[in-house]
């Protein structure tokens, strides 16, 4: 995934913007995850 948000933020500046909503998106869930789970 951040392979392909490299490549993207190379050809076109807003796909950094897209790499960081999805890397803040996983980690929504991913603290969600282990709020859940403690």
């Amino acid at each position: 995934m951040n392979t392909i948000g490299i490549s993207l933020f190379a050809t076109d500046r807003k796909g950094l913007l897209r790499d960081i909503s999805t890397i803040i998106a996983e980690l929504d869930v991913n603290i969600t995850y282990i709020e859940t789970v403690a």
